[in-house]
């Protein structure tokens, strides 16, 4: 399962997945199939559909997600209009609503060497704001007045839950 998240036509975050049909809009298919369509009775995904409640909880958010696979068929998703071709997707941050961005840097010796940096003898941290998160594809504004870029690729790890 893919979940990502993207940009609707008036500017709001959503929640989607990547199936053999396209991107689905999990909530839009959500209340059209479980809410408004004939599994209405099922009052599970009624309290479900806001995209806080499914970051809030990972496993509900799986199992919610992974029903809604399951009803899919050709039927189904005949003219349905929760279903996204991936080219028209604007895809937003692969975490929404980050709450902290916390960031080591000079984590390994070869780049604290070829930045000519002393090698920490404890972890550099530094923070990050939710608002410097892109999507798959996003146009990253590099300011005019800076003389080099030192692109890289970063790894995320998300941790739900009070640590130290």
């Amino acid at each position: 399962m893919r979940l990502l998240t993207f940009w609707d036509d008036e500017g709001e975050l959503r929640l989607g997945v990547q199936s053999d049909y396209g991107v689905i809009d999990v909530e839009d298919a959500l209340v059209d199939l479980f809410v408004d369509g004939e599994e209405s009775d099922d009052e599970d995904f009624e309290d479900l559909i806001s995209f806080g409640e499914y970051l809030a909880d990972g496993p509900t958010l799986k199992a919610t997600v992974e029903r809604l696979l399951e009803t899919l068929d050709d039927e189904t998703v005949e003219d349905a209009d929760w279903i996204i071709e991936p080219e028209d997707v604007s895809y937003g941050p692969a975490v929404a609503n980050a709450g902290k961005l916390l960031c080591v840097g000079l984590n390994y010796r070869r780049h604290a060497e070829e930045t000519g940096a002393a090698i920490p003898t404890s972890p550099v941290l530094f923070s990050k704001f939710s608002n410097s998160l892109a999507g798959h594809e996003d146009e990253v504004p590099l300011p005019e007045t800076a003389k080099e870029y030192d692109y890289e690729v970063e790894l995320g790890v998300v941790i739900g839950r009070t640590c130290r």
